[in-house]
């Protein structure tokens, strides 16, 4: 037994990524980390409550999402600090820089590292921005959430080369629904023969759903502010530690 408490949901050997803030806002909930200090807070909380990794999209002075050089160091050295040896990630999407050249030269000039950085393949540029961080030894999680995104994936050459392949049922709202959605693309991804782990999340109403459906199939899941502000049944949660405890009891 660990001296917190928590050997009984180690045993469940479940691989949780703790998705810190995502693009959510503090009138959303008013304990989104925006700052770095924020989120090595949560991050050193997520991983005493069981976290294997955490995702987060680190923020500029004004608080939006940033992929500029100074606003990934600040967020990355500051979770290094407090959590030596935890895995890293941060998002590559387009909604934090709409601008393909920019967002690679962006990339091209960091100069503190995460350890992988999440890419989207329903997006333009998927296969030019996951390149950009190979050649900085970037890992990557490739992002898809439906069919065409397989393919896309499939035809960029980087199968086999990624940390893990993220099936992220974005669109569906119905829990139903999301879950034949996640089992048809799981299924894509094994009849294909990719490799790599895959991570099953879901967003808001299909968060916790798709975090036991995953989970039942052994298959990496995440939660965290990102996906969803509360807790299974509708419950107020105070912060991301009470989702990623409330993750392993799932």
């Amino acid at each position: 037994m660990r001296p917190d408490g928590l050997g009984p949901l180690y045993a469940k050997g479940m691989f949780i990524q703790a998705c810190l803030n995502g693009n959510r806002r503090l009138d959303e909930h008013p304990a989104v980390p925006i700052g770095a200090n924020e989120l090595a807070r949560d991050a050193q909380a997520a991983r005493v409550a069981g976290a294997s990794a955490v995702h987060i999209h680190p923020r500029a002075s004004c608080g939006r999402p940033s992929l500029d050089a100074k606003s990934v160091a600040s967020a990355v050295s500051a979770i290094r600090l407090v959590c030596p040896g935890l895995p890293i990630g941060v998002s590559t999407t387009q909604e934090i820089d709409e601008n393909l050249n920019r967002r690679v030269g962006t990339i091209c000039a960091w100069s503190v590292l995460p350890d992988f950085a999440s890419v989207n393949f329903w997006e333009a540029g998927a296969t030019e921005i996951a390149r950009s961080l190979r050649d900085r030894g970037v890992g990557i999680e490739a992002g898809v959430s439906t069919p065409a995104d397989v393919n896309a994936f499939l035809s960029s050459g980087l199968q086999g080369r990624c940390v893990r392949v993220l099936i992220e049922v974005l669109w569906e709202t119905n829990v139903e629904a999301a879950l034949v959605t996640a089992d048809h693309l799981l299924s894509l991804l094994s009849a294909a023969n990719v490799a790599e782990p895959r991570l099953v999340h879901g967003e808001d109403a299909t968060a916790w759903p798709l975090l036991r459906w995953g989970s039942a199939r052994g298959q990496q899941v995440r939660m965290g502010f990102e996906d969803v502000l509360t807790l299974p049944g509708g419950g107020y949660t105070s912060s991301n530690t009470d989702l990623i405890r409330a993750a392993f009891m799932n």
